[in-house]
């Protein structure tokens, strides 16, 4: 049976982001002597940050 989909309680949220490693990937593609740039659409969980 899959699962019900529900957003998570911000408080709910804030404890995992608390206890659970966050994880990045930075890169740099280099292609014909130019480099590739990506936007962020989300901000980074800075204001969870200690």
């Amino acid at each position: 049976m899959p699962a019900e989909e529900k957003p998570i309680p911000p408080s709910e949220w804030q404890a995992i982001v608390e206890n659970v490693p966050l994880v990045s990937v930075d890169l740099v593609v280099e292609h014909n002597g130019g480099i590739l740039l990506g936007k962020r659409e989300n901000e980074p969980a800075a204001v969870f940050r200690r």
